[in-house]
């Protein structure tokens, strides 16, 4: 509808604009296009009844609850000019009469435009009825200033005068789109294209439109780009004017002018003057009393029984629809005049945010029990704001208190926890210094396994090891048989450091004694302490104990002279002697490296290995060039061997 191409022409300073940023203003809306976009609608008409009452009232629900007021225009009776754009459409959609001719008066429209202005009394809201065309009208009612823009998809309200005009309209969806409208300023159209509202009438007479539905033949979107941006600032009304003068020479057009001029002077009437004069031409009086534009109150019964006999919808869903329209009336009414209506906000339970629009849940109640109970609507939080700032602060002030409660909470919680983890770590800690202390423990306690030590021992060896290990005091390690016995040499070496040391102070202690027999008994003693220490040692690792013995036999030979390179004068003479006890020494030693039994006595005593123990010392009556061997008799051998010089 309108001027052909003009929408695709402007699209460069169409702009997109959310309902929401057009909270408080008023639009002008033509009441008959909104219907035809529903009856044309196969989906809508085919699918529900009475699509055209649907869509007015989900269409005003939606707007008024976004704050944007409506004003309806209805069309008076359609000029000649429109009679056959009127018959074309009428023919399209099957609304003729019996002749096949509209007749201008659009009966079968009219029809369905009446429904909806019963509807609109219902629910309070404003319309007027045009002399002419209701673009015209609302372009008149933008044009003065009380109404903020028109809403139309009709390109004709822009050739009327309006001064801003808002298309593409939809109230359905969830993407931000679906809440948007695209807004054309004709300040916009100046400044882009140079085109006044006289020159939009002129592409009209060349594009063609309503009232002139063919236009200039040969000339398109593209040729009329082209001539506005060739006479730019020109007013394109003017223009046409002169071509017609007798004094016009053609000679000095520009080549897109002459090309249109060829085109559009063969044209019958052209420029058309009726056309021009519907476009400027003023037919509607303004409304000269202002509460003719005001909201009404709603008719809750009356219009809850008209929507359930006419569009077939139940109660409930009908009252839904109603409240929401009823509590923007109460709103506005206490944005302008404050005045006590029967249904009053009680809370706001929440604020919400939907599509970038910031919105608050209220419950309501209706003194005047229009509806049984409380109920609850979602509103614009920047009205409800301004209306009923009481309650909004108080709910401010609810939401401070719950977030610092909130906050509180969360620092205790905060700190017990920590609390549980730092009592947690030393729960942890002691449980793992108990654990260590019960493997040290256990440590101790392991027992030497003499099948470690030496695979090849029968059992009754074994026995008797780990019971002499115990005995002593020894701590023998499980995991390895070399640590044992370097564990056991130096617990030797430590008792053996002892006894020296005990010898050591009982020579300190007297030392006079230490004359004849007194000193032959010490060294007697302190060899017999040694031996002991040895026979500990040897039952740990015989090897060691060999090793041992051979050092103490070296020692002694060289004390004796029979080592070192210093031969003693009697070693020639007493040669065979000493190679004899030597022999016996070495026999000896291997006897009690390879003894592997013991006694069944428990007595420290029977803990000595059953074989001679040889002991060499030298006293003062004995001469220098003498050695005496001395055995000493065991319970295991039957006679001492002496070797006498």
């Amino acid at each position: 509808m309108g001027v052909h191409y003009l929408w695709s022409i402007l699209a460069p300073i169409g702009r997109q604009v959310q309902l929401s940023h057009l909270v408080g203003k008023t639009l002008a809306v033509d009441l008959s296009g909104w219907v035809c976009q529903a009856l044309n609608c196969h989906r809508m008409s085919f699918s529900m009844h009475k699509p055209h009452l649907r869509n007015l009232l989900i269409r005003i629900q939606h707007i008024y609850h976004l704050g944007i007021n409506l004003v309806f225009v209805v069309d008076g009776e359609a000029t000649k000019m429109k009679w056959h754009t009127m018959d074309v459409r009428a023919k399209a959609d099957g609304f003729t009469d019996v002749f096949g001719r509209s007749n201008g008066r659009r009966s079968r429209l009219q029809y369905y435009v009446t429904e909806c202005c019963q509807m609109l009394d219902l629910l309070g809201i404003p319309y007027l009825k045009s002399r002419g065309e209701a673009e015209a009208f609302c372009a008149l009612l933008n044009s003065v200033g009380m109404v903020h823009g028109v809403l139309t998809d009709d390109t004709d309200a822009l050739l009327y005068g309006a001064l801003t005009v808002y298309k593409s309209v939809a109230t359905s969806g969830s993407k931000v789109s679906s809440n948007s409208v695209m807004c054309y300023e004709m300040s916009d159209i100046e400044k882009e294209f140079g085109l006044s509202r006289d020159s939009l009438v002129g592409l009209a007479l060349l594009l063609g439109c309503d009232y002139l539905p063919e236009g200039v033949h040969g000339i398109g979107r593209e040729t009329v780009a082209k001539l506005i941006q060739e006479k730019r600032g020109v007013n394109l009304l003017e223009r046409f004017a002169q071509w017609k003068s007798s004094k016009f020479d053609s000679a000095e057009l520009e080549p897109i002018e002459s090309f249109v001029y060829k085109k559009a002077l063969p044209v019958l009437n052209f420029p058309n003057a009726d056309v021009i004069e519907e476009f400027k031409v003023v037919k509607d009086i303004v409304p000269s009393e202002p509460n003719v534009m005001h909201w009404k109150q709603p008719d809750f019964y009356a219009l809850q029984h008209f929507i359930c006999s006419q569009l077939s919808w139940e109660k409930e869903y009908v009252n839904k629809k109603i409240l929401v329209l009823m509590t923007q009336w109460v709103i506005r009414q206490h944005l302008h005049s404050k005045h006590i209506t029967d249904i009053q906000p009680l809370r706001i339970l929440k604020h919400r945010v939907s599509g970038g629009v910031h919105l608050s849940e209220v419950e309501w109640t209706s003194l005047s029990g229009v509806v049984d109970g409380n109920f609850c609507t979602i509103e614009m939080q920047s009205q409800f704001k301004e209306a009923f700032p009481t309650l909004y602060a108080e709910f401010m002030y609810e939401q401070e208190e719950k977030a610092a409660r909130k906050k509180t909470s969360k620092k205790k919680k905060g700190t017990t926890e920590i609390q549980k983890e730092v009592l947690c770590a030393e729960h942890k800690q002691e449980k793992a210094i108990k654990k260590t202390s019960k493997r040290k423990k256990d440590t101790t306690g392991i027992q030497f396994d003499i099948k470690e030590a030496s695979p090849t021992a029968d059992n009754e060896q074994e026995t008797t090891i780990k019971k002499t290990s115990k005995k002593k005091g020894i701590v023998l390690s499980e995991a390895s048989p070399i640590m044992c016995a370097e564990h056991g040499q130096e617990m030797v070496t430590k008792k053996t450091s002892k006894k020296k040391k005990d010898t050591t102070e009982v020579k300190e202690a007297s030392p006079t004694s230490y004359t004849g027999n007194g000193q032959e008994n010490v060294i007697k003693k302190t060899s017999k302490k040694k031996k002991d220490t040895a026979g500990i040692q040897s039952e740990i690792s015989p090897t060691l104990c060999a090793e041992s013995q051979q050092e103490k036999k070296t020692s002694k030979m060289k004390k004796a002279g029979t080592l070192g390179g210093k031969r003693s004068p009697l070693k020639d003479k007493n040669q065979k002697t000493l190679d004899v006890s030597t022999e016996r020494v070495q026999s000896l030693s291997q006897q009690r490296c390879s003894f592997s039994s013991y006694s069944g006595s428990d007595s420290e005593d029977e803990f000595l290995p059953l074989f001679e123990r040889i002991h060499l010392h030298q006293t003062e009556s004995t001469p220098h060039d003498c050695i005496q061997y001395t055995s000493v008799k065991t319970s295991s051998l039957e006679d001492p061997i002496v070797i006498e010089d």
